[in-house]
């Protein structure tokens, strides 16, 4: 696709909140109703039902899908008032270290036979075995070698100004058990050290590191309900934790475990809602319940050491009064979202191999599970053991519903609805807005047209839309116009166009996002290995910093989405 971006940038009016809010009424009011009478607030959180879906009858699914439209579209709002996320998370956080507790004497006092329990012994020997297997030897170059920086903040580098350029040059922060290791991984980087330690020339130098105690536990909005705990870890550690946990994905995915794909959970969910033969499992708080004796067990002892050092053992909530982790990793941490996918996967292929299962129908992907639904009692039972705590909204062992990886299946059929986070101010978004309504009418058709029963809403989205930003654009081209069919655009072919001469596809104008950039010339490129040249320097951008900009793109297929129906 051939792109040519105009050089001024584009501005947009923008709703003020009661008209935000007044329009979100209305685009409520105008959803289909099921057999549910629920009318979500646009202003204060309301609970939303409880859907049981064993209640809908096999040719009741289009009730279903306008029960969990209305159920669902403001569930994640984060603009609505009514609660204290924050606090929320904060209790959250406390009752899983408290949990992680727990978990930690019982596994010790299993360990040291104080307590006899012979199935999960089998379970946790099993899996232990399966890990081993899976992992093999410890190598401390592969995790330098696949050690990178990710995109969000750390403890001496936060803000926009978080690139890989940013991150090289930052303070070295470490805490007191990765510190030889930092000192280590930083003499295997020469160029870094050097820059560290203020020299002029890549010799081997060992900069001053700032040694702090732990990780900051932060929060960020997640739902109108509740915020996430991330925790921002220490600047040396997550660099490297990146790189175990990279290693650890690649020796998955050997496996048969694909952390970078997540369509092979959504296929099995699928299956398992039509003949009932897989489970859906999905974890509360997965990532702030991986106790410490629990990975202490299960994983072979050079990965546990390497793991061990550079995890952060004490977090605080202000900075200055820290308190000893009783989880062994929490989300932040660069290594976590693997770790506990490789825990749940070994846990599950035990449970198949001691039962006489096929763990051929295993899969994970973090916290969402799907497993043989003949095992899914004896493997919730084993979780719960493990210190793990089973959602019971949203897992699925029986009935015609099945979810995982943001799919809904019901016998067989998406019936994903959509979901409003933020509130829609611009004429972006609301054309962001116009195309979900769109993109859903065709799928509740099963992608044979679109269904007539949103018409109304999806025309009220576009009459908030400014006509001067109505671009028409095929689907596929993301929101920066309306999603329309070919008859209604009726773009030209670049061919017919001169300067696009010797292109084949369809021309058409859009709105896109070009990143604010800051120049950089200093030798922290070099360690960073950003080689991307402007025409004054390199060009670093800047997080979360954008400018809007009309942009001409070339569609080589317009694809339809069919007429309403």
């Amino acid at each position: 696709m051939k792109v040519k971006l105009q050089k001024r940038a584009f501005s947009m009016p923008c709703m003020t909140v009661p008209e935000s809010t007044k329009s979100i009424e209305k685009l409520v009011e105008m959803f289909p109703y099921g057999k549910l009478s629920f009318v979500p607030s646009s202003k204060d959180f309301l609970e939303p039902p409880e859907i049981d879906y064993t209640a809908y009858k096999t040719d009741e699914v289009d009730l279903l899908r306008a029960d969990l439209l209305r159920v669902n579209f403001l569930k994640k709002a984060k603009f609505l008032s009514g609660t204290s996320p924050k606090e929320v998370a904060k209790r959250e956080f406390i009752r899983a270290e408290e949990k992680c507790l727990e978990t930690n004497y019982f596994l010790k006092k299993l360990a040291d036979g104080r307590i006899n329990d012979n199935p999960l012994n089998a379970v946790l020997f099993t899996a232990q075995r399966k890990i081993a297997s899976i992992l093999g030897r410890y190598s401390f170059e592969s995790s330098l070698t696949l050690s990178r920086w990710g995109p969000g903040s750390t403890s001496s580098c936060k803000g926009a100004e978080v690139s890989a350029s940013d991150k090289f040059a930052a303070r070295p922060h470490t805490t007191p058990h990765f510190s030889r290791i930092a000192h280590q991984m930083l003499s295997e980087c020469p160029s870094w050290s050097a820059m560290l330690a203020d020299c002029d020339v890549e010799v081997p130098v060992s900069p001053v590191l700032d040694v702090i105690k732990g990780s900051r536990v932060s929060f960020v909005p997640k739902s109108a309900k509740t915020h996430r705990a991330i925790c921002v870890e220490p600047h040396l550690n997550v660099y490297f934790q990146a790189g175990i946990g990279r290693l650890i994905r690649r020796k998955l995915k050997y496996a048969g475990v694909d952390l970078d794909d997540q369509s092979l959970n959504q296929r099995l969910a699928q299956y398992g809602s039509i003949d009932d033969s897989l489970a859906t499992l999905d974890l509360r708080s997965a990532s702030d319940t991986i106790s410490h004796e629990l990975v202490a067990q299960l994983l072979p002892e050079e990965w546990y050491e390497a793991m061990n050092a550079c995890r952060s053992h004490y977090g605080s909530f202000d900075g200055k009064e820290y308190f000893r982790f009783n989880k062994f990793s929490s989300m932040g941490n660069g290594f976590t979202f693997d770790l506990e996918s490789l825990i749940f996967y070994a846990l599950a292929l035990a449970v198949c191999e001691l039962e006489g299962f096929n763990p051929f129908w295993v899969n994970v992907f973090g916290d969402d599970l799907v497993v043989p639904s003949g095992i899914s009692q004896s493997m919730i039972d084993i979780l719960e053991k493990c210190g793990f705590e089973v959602s019971k909204n949203k897992s699925f062992v029986q009935g015609p519903f099945r979810e995982s990886c943001g799919h809904d299946y019901f016998l067989g059929s998406q019936v994903r609805s959509v979901y409003l986070k933020d509130r829609p101010v611009t004429p972006l978004d609301w054309l962001k807005i116009a195309n979900s309504i769109r993109r859903l009418s065709h799928q509740w058709l099963e992608y044979k047209g679109c269904d007539r029963r949103l018409k109304l809403a999806y025309d009220f989205a576009v009459s908030r839309v400014p006509k001067d930003f109505r671009f028409k654009i095929p689907d596929g081209f993301g929101d920066g116009g309306l999603v329309v069919n070919f008859d209604e655009a009726c773009p030209r072919l670049a061919a017919d166009i001169q300067e696009y001469a010797g292109w084949e596809g369809f021309v058409f104008q859009h709105l896109t996002t070009e990143a604010v950039c800051k120049e950089e010339q200093s030798r922290r490129l070099i360690t960073a290995g950003c080689h991307t040249l402007s025409k004054t320097g390199n060009s670093i951008p800047l997080r979360d910093k954008v400018v809007l900009k009309k942009a001409t793109s070339i569609a080589p297929i317009w694809r339809d989405l069919g007429l309403w129906n």
